[in-house]
């Protein structure tokens, strides 16, 4: 078997390999693994098994290996995985679809809500409609009685008060930038180009308020990989989210915002937004 450490070129490899998943996980998309590969958790490796049969390999933030398979059950080589999970934990992640399959070939399955990802509706969130949605509608509406602002499609003219406000955004959080997203987010406007993303900015008299990036990830879902904002612009989050769906092609009728992973208060802040529901990823362990 080859290992290679991911790297842009692997785009063209596993984007169509994701594509035909059609996936609705997060994990499936090349953005996602490319994004995390410095950090202690992510993907590191691109594996080739051989001609038909890639794997990614990963650590989580527990430390534990885990191993990604780019195939649905009905075309991978259980060999190889099985000789690959002798060196990792498990494989991750797996759709529903695909756990009798694997529990066909002797795996113990099971799921972590902290995984699991949000989906929002995107026309919900366009238009914040419906009384579990008033309080977002309210806040945007004070944002816009409040403040003069611009909002327009990211370019990059924007990398600088970007990344400005990233740091901004890193100091005012209460954990290390190895343990948030901060590293990645970075790398996303330094490769924002090249990944192939859609991002939108938002100034408050010409100061940057938010931003947000994300990609399609199938034909009707979009993925949210970055939204960041001043919190001194009461209501900015919540305009920024209104503002990106109301921007991404109405083709996408849902919207992923990822996983809390296990924090409450992102827990709370993405269960705010009305998830119409969490699609869970299974762990598959080897008997």
């Amino acid at each position: 078997m080859q290992r290679e450490p991911i790297q842009l070129k692997h785009k063209e490899l596993l984007n169509p390999l994701f594509e035909r998943l059609e996936p609705e996980l997060r994990d499936f998309n090349f953005s996602d693994a490319f994004l995390y590969r410095m950090l202690d958790r992510g993907i590191n490796d691109v594996i080739f098994a051989d001609s038909d049969n890639v794997f990614l390999s990963g650590r989580n933030r527990a430390g534990e290996r885990f191993i990604v398979p780019t195939r649905p059950p009905q075309e991978i080589n259980w060999q190889h995985l099985e000789d690959l999970l002798n060196e990792h934990d498990f494989a991750y992640p797996l759709p529903t679809t695909w756990v009798p399959a694997y529990q066909a070939q002797g795996f113990v399955c099971s799921s972590n809500r902290a995984d699991s990802d949000y989906i929002l509706s995107r026309e919900k969130i366009a238009t914040f409609s419906g009384r579990k949605l008033q309080g977002k509608r309210n806040l945007v509406t004070q944002f816009l009685s409040s403040h003069s602002h611009e909002s327009r499609d990211y370019a990059e003219a924007d990398r600088k008060a970007a990344e400005a406000l990233f740091l901004e955004w890193q100091r005012a959080t209460t954990l290390p930038d190895a343990e948030t997203d901060y590293f990645p987010a970075l790398d996303l406007l330094l490769n924002y180009s090249a990944l192939g993303c859609y991002g939108r900015v938002t100034y408050v008299d010409g100061i940057l308020a938010s931003v947000a990036i994300g990609e399609a990830l199938n034909e009707q879902m979009w993925l949210v990989h970055c939204l960041k904002a001043d919190v001194r612009f009461k209501g900015v989050y919540q305009h920024a989210y209104q503002d990106y769906a109301q921007h991404i092609p109405p083709k996408f009728e849902w919207i992923n915002i990822e996983e809390d992973i296990g924090m409450d208060n992102l827990r709370k802040s993405k269960s705010s937004y009305q998830p119409v529901r969490l699609v869970e990823k299974f762990r598959g362990h080897k008997r």
